[in-house]
């Protein structure tokens, strides 16, 4: 239970901190690729604006100048340059920026400006500009250059800028966050993992002292029931039978199975604990069970139907599989509905041998799963309209995950399946 526990902290830290590093590292690198993209696309609209050129560059103002009253609209093609940011604008832009432009008439190319980039020759050029011109692009990204098409009067421009290596850098970045997210991830899982063991050590404390508790008051509490079952025996040889003496008999019969149930929950729940096993015929020991509680269902007004599969050979520990079945069987015919048929099946289902009860209730549909909760009772007042202490189902619990299993409840139209699969 503790590593399983420990587990579950260390899973829970890990992927909460993933999460939070995933969220950072996308939204960084995000707003980094756009940030190259935005910056293309102002440089792309400025010499769009400014046919295709960086002739007459003046490096922008911190604040553009208010436009003259009275100026009239220039067309978009030479609009003015207020509504660009242009932040990335320097002094040394025009020398820096690779750009081309590709103007076409008619469908065909009538003229190239390479001369600001040497990657690109006519060929190329003409190649990339016709095919984007075909399939009627206005922006976007032909590889590593980023372009958008602009008019002028009849003839079309394509103009294109090398973002290649902004486009490299924002790559780089990438896989470098990649590789610091899976170093701090692999960091942190390390330092969890061991600082985990500092925060169980109080919960492994206390679950210690709850086991050494239970363990000590059962081997208490068994000498004062035997006293008092004795007193009962020689009161009834004195005085006769009783309701009395039959009241003290079964109440000391419940804590005794109480007290033992209890040794066997913690004895099952022990990380050193060892299930020994060896092959049995689960079959036949669930046809035996079957026969027993039949005989209790009929004094009780029950109907057990039962479909036990036969021949049915399992490797596991034969005391604690057959303890298994009496648990469901004891918990059907305890909360079953007398005016309705209760079910016990055995079945082999692929890689699992399967151990179920259907009976009615009164539950709400879905998933019950904490019924298998350590003295869970339905009834939240706690009143003993049934025998039991909640222990029963808890203790099958511990018996299907020492045999490599699982146990499931879940309740569909009314009635409940509780299902106990044990891996072959």
């Amino acid at each position: 239970m503790l590593k399983k526990l420990q587990t579950r902290f260390i899973l829970t830290s890990i992927s909460a901190v993933c999460i939070v590093l995933i969220i950072l590292f996308s939204t960084i690198n995000i707003f980094n690729y756009a940030q190259v993209r935005n910056n293309a696309k102002e440089t792309l609209i400025y010499l769009s604006r400014n046919g295709g050129t960086f002739n007459n560059f003046k490096e922008p103002m911190a604040t553009p100048p208010a436009k003259p009253e009275g100026e009239d609209i220039m067309p978009p093609s030479r609009a003015p340059y207020s509504d660009l940011k242009l932040s990335h604008f320097g002094a040394e832009t025009p020398f820096e920026v690779r750009f081309f432009s590709v103007y076409i008439l008619n469908n065909q190319v009538i003229k190239y400006d390479l001369g600001q980039i040497a990657a690109i020759d006519e060929t190329q050029a003409q190649i990339m500009a016709l095919q984007l011109n075909k399939k009627n692009k206005e922006e976007g990204y032909y590889n590593d250059y980023r372009y958008l098409r602009w008019q002028d009067d009849d003839l079309t421009v394509y103009t294109f800028v090398d973002c290649e290596r902004d486009l490299s850098s924002a790559r780089s970045f990438l896989y470098n966050s990649i590789i610091v997210c899976l170093l701090g991830l692999s960091a942190f899982f390390i330092l969890i993992w061991l600082l985990s063991r500092k925060v169980m050590e109080p919960i492994a404390e206390s679950y210690a002292k709850q086991k050494q508790f239970i363990t000590n008051a059962s081997h208490e509490l068994k000498t004062p029931l035997t006293v008092i079952n004795s007193c009962a025996d020689v009161l009834e040889l004195e005085e006769g039978s009783s309701k009395w003496i039959d009241g003290i008999r079964s109440e000391v019969s419940r804590l005794s199975d109480l007290t033992n149930n209890l040794v066997s929950l913690s004895l099952m729940e022990e990380e050193n604990h060892e299930v020994i096993k060896s092959e049995f015929s689960i079959s036949n020991c669930a046809l035996e069970l079957v026969n027993n509680f039949t005989l209790r269902a009929q004094e009780e007004g029950y109907v057990l139907k039962y479909d036990i599969a036969k021949n049915l050979n399992y490797l596991g520990n034969e005391k604690n599989i057959k303890q298994l079945m009496s648990i469901l069987l004891d918990n059907l015919l305890k909360y079953g509905d007398k005016s309705e048929n209760v079910q016990f099946n055995l079945s082999l289902k692929g890689k699992y041998i399967v151990i179920s009860t259907h009976n009615k209730t009164e539950m709400s549909e879905g998933k019950h799963n904490e019924i298998f909760e350590r003295f869970y009772r339905g009834d939240k007042s706690r009143s003993r309209t049934k025998d039991g202490f909640g222990i029963g189902l808890s203790l099958a619990k511990s018996i299907c995950e020492g045999h490599n299993g699982k146990i499931e409840a879940e309740v569909k139209d009314g009635y409940i399946d509780i299902n106990a699969y044990l891996k072959v």
